[in-house]
C-alpha cells in the first residue's frame, strides 16, 4: 500500500510519516518536500508540484523493484486536482492509496513551529514559516470544501505515537464479519433523516444496499447507503452538508460512475455512495439486495462465500471484495439484466 500525509506546517507529517514506516512492514518513507527543495521553486507554484510529481512517480517504482511492500509519502497538496494528479498514478502501480490530511490547533501548530525554531531557524526563516503556515491552513480547508484532501486527523491533543496508531489501525484493519444486528435497519432509517435534512431535492432516492440491508446476513458493520441522482457533479456540491454529518469525501481514482463518503473515526461507520439514479450501478446493488433478500438459500450461499474469502483475505479488502465479484455476477444474471462490478 501508499500511505500520503498531506497538511499544513507543524502538524506532525514528518514525525508521523516516521513513526508508521516503522510499523509497516518493508516500507519505505519518502518526504517529498526534499524533492523540491531548490531555491527556483516557490512553495506552491505549479512547477513545484510537477517536480514532486515526476520525482515520486519515477522513485516510487524502484523502491518496489528492490523489495518495498508499503510507502509512506509526506508533503502539502494544496488542491484536490493536484492530490488527484499524482493518486491516480500511485493506484495504478501499487494500489490502496490513503491520503490522510493531518490538522492541528492554530496556537499550537505556532507553538510546534517556533520550538523547531528555537534550534538554529533564522528569524526570516520563522516569520516565513508562520505565515506560510497560515496560508496553507487556508487553501487546505478551501479545498476539503470541493474535494479530498485527505482523510482529516487533529494531532492536536495527540502524542505523535497516537497519531500514528490511528493511522496504522486504518491502513491495516483486518475484513471483519459480524453476525446481523437488527438494529442496522433502524440506523439506516435515521442516517435516512439525518441525509434529508441536509441535502436537496436533487437526492432522488436513498437506499439501504449492501449486507447490512440483507436479514440474518453476516456483514462487515458499516450501514451502506445509496443516493440516487441524475447529475453525479451533484455530489461535489454536497461535500459541506454531508461534512456536517461527519461524513468526508474519498476521491477513489477507480470510482468513476459513483461518488464515495465515509463516515466514522478508524474504519467507519457508514457509506455513502452518490450514483446515477437511471446508471446500471444503481439499479444492480438494488437488484442484488432484493434477490438475497427473497432467497435464504442464495443468501446462505454467500454468507459462506464471505466467510472463506475473509479468511483467505482477512488483511487485503481490496482482494476481499474482488473475490466476490463473480457470485455477484451471477445473481444478476440470473434476475434477467447485465452486471456491475461495483455490487457486493
Amino acid at each position: 500500500m501508499i500511505v500520503l500525509l498531506n497538511g499544513a506546517l507543524g502538524v506532525g507529517k514528518s514525525t508521523a510519516a516516521e513513526g508508521l514506516a516503522g510499523q509497516l512492514e518493508a516500507c519505505a518513507n519518502l518526504e517529498a518536500d526534499a524533492l523540491a527543495a531548490a531555491d527556483h521553486l516557490k512553495p506552491g507554484s505549479p512547477e513545484r508540484s510537477e517536480v514532486v510529481r515526476a520525482g515520486l512517480l519515477e522513485l516510487v517504482p524502484i523502491h518496489l523493484r528492490h523489495g518495498a511492500r508499503n510507502l509512506v509519502i509526506s508533503s502539502v497538496w494544496e488542491t484536490p486536482s493536484e492530490l488527484a494528479a499524482l493518486r491516480a498514478p500511485l493506484w495504478e502501480r501499487h494500489s490502496p492509496v490513503h491520503v490522510f490530511r493531518l490538522e492541528c490547533a492554530a496556537e499550537e501548530a505556532e507553538r510546534r513551529i517556533r520550538r523547531r525554531a528555537a534550534r538554529g531557524t533564522d528569524p526570516a526563516r520563522l516569520a516565513f514559516e508562520l505565515g506560510r503556515n497560515r496560508e496553507l491552513v487556508e487553501l487546505l480547508q478551501r479545498g476539503a470544501e470541493v474535494g479530498d484532501l485527505g482523510r482529516p486527523i487533529d494531532t492536536t491533543k495527540r502524542t505523535p505515537a497516537e497519531v500514528v496508531d490511528r493511522i496504522h489501525a486504518e491502513v491495516t484493519a483486518a475484513v471483519e464479519l459480524v453476525t446481523h444486528d437488527p438494529a442496522w435497519r433502524e440506523a439506516f432509517e435515521r442516517e435516512r433523516q439525518e441525509l434529508r435534512s441536509v441535502l436537496d431535492e436533487r437526492a432522488l432516492a436513498i437506499e439501504h444496499i449492501g449486507s447490512t440491508a440483507v436479514g440474518e446476513l453476516i456483514a462487515k458493520p458499516i450501514v451502506d447507503i445509496a443516493i440516487g441522482v441524475r447529475d453525479l457533479d451533484t455530489a461535489q456540491e454536497w461535500i459541506p452538508a454531508l461534512a456536517r454529518l461527519g461524513y468526508h469525501f474519498l476521491d477513489y481514482p477507480e470510482n468513476t460512475t459513483r461518488r464515495f463518503f465515509k463516515k466514522g473515526a478508524a474504519g467507519a461507520t457508514h457509506h455513502v455512495h452518490v450514483l446515477e439514479a437511471d446508471g446500471a450501478e444503481y439499479r444492480d446493488h438494488l437488484r442484488f439486495r432484493d434477490a438475497l433478500r427473497a432467497d435464504p438459500a442464495r443468501r446462505d450461499a454467500y454468507a459462506a462465500l464471505k466467510h472463506e474469502l475473509a479468511a483467505a483475505h482477512s488483511r487485503d479488502r481490496i482482494a476481499y471484495s474482488d473475490a466476490k465479484s463473480e457470485f455477484v455476477a451471477e445473481v444478476l444474471a440470473e434476475s434477467g439484466e447485465g452486471t456491475s462490478a461495483e455490487v457486493g
